[in-house]
C-alpha cells in the first residue's frame, strides 16, 4: 500500500488509506511517474490543489474586480433633465438613470412624486403635473414652498415663481424649471 503525501502551508502529513471504497478512483501519489502534482510557487495565491494560502489571498479572490461592474448607463455623469432621446421626447436623465417624466415618480421633472391618490397627467400637450386636492401635497411633491393646486379645469399642482417673474430655477425638484403662464403653471425642461 503507498502512502499519500500532501504539503498544506509548510507542513506535510503522511496519509495512508485504509479502505478504498465507494468507487471513487485512488488518489494519486508522487511517487507515481504519470502524475504532476502543482508545486508551491506555481501560484503565490494558491497553495497544492488551489487552496488559499492565506485570508489576504482569500480576500483579494472575493473583492469586486472593476473588470466585472456593469458598463455606465447612458445617464451615468449627467445632470437631472438631461433629454435622453430613446426614451421619447418625455426621457430625461434623473438621478443618473435614464426614466420618463411623466410617471406618478417623476412628474414633469425628475423627483417630482405624486403622493397618495394622485397621478400625473398631461394637462396641455406635453406638459404634466401631479393632480391634487390641497396645496399641501403639492408643496410635499416637490413643486415648491408657494405651490397651489390650482382648481380651473381641474385640479393640478402649479409652481410658483416669487416676484412675478415668468420662469424661475428655484421652486421644482430635479432642476427643472417652473414656467409661469395662464392657467396652470408647471415644472419641465
Amino acid at each position: 500500500m503507498k502512502a499519500i503525501l500532501r504539503a498544506s502551508a509548510g507542513a506535510v502529513a503522511v496519509f495512508i488509506p485504509l479502505i478504498l471504497a465507494c468507487g471513487s478512483p485512488p488518489t494519486p501519489v508522487p511517487d507515481d511517474p504519470d502524475v504532476s502534482l502543482p508545486k508551491r510557487g506555481d501560484n503565490p495565491d494558491a497553495g497544492i490543489a488551489g487552496e488559499a494560502t492565506d485570508d489576504a489571498a482569500v480576500a483579494r479572490d472575493a473583492a469586486p474586480d472593476a473588470r466585472d461592474a456593469a458598463p455606465p448607463g447612458p445617464c451615468s455623469g449627467k445632470t437631472d433633465g438631461t433629454a435622453y432621446a430613446p426614451e421619447g421626447p418625455h426621457g430625461r436623465c434623473c438621478s443618473g438613470e435614464a426614466t420618463k417624466i411623466n410617471t406618478n415618480a417623476n412628474c414633469g421633472g425628475c423627483g417630482i412624486r405624486c403622493g397618495a391618490g394622485a397621478v400625473c397627467e398631461e394637462f396641455v400637450i406635453g406638459h404634466y403635473a401631479c393632480t391634487c386636492a390641497a396645496d399641501s401635497a403639492c408643496i410635499g411633491a416637490g413643486y415648491g414652498p408657494a405651490a397651489t393646486c390650482y382648481q380651473a379645469g381641474g385640479s393640478y399642482c402649479n409652481c410658483q415663481c416669487p416676484g412675478g417673474a415668468s420662469t424661475c430655477a428655484n421652486q421644482c425638484a430635479g432642476r427643472a424649471i417652473c414656467h409661469v403662464m395662464p392657467g396652470n403653471n408647471y415644472c419641465g425642461y
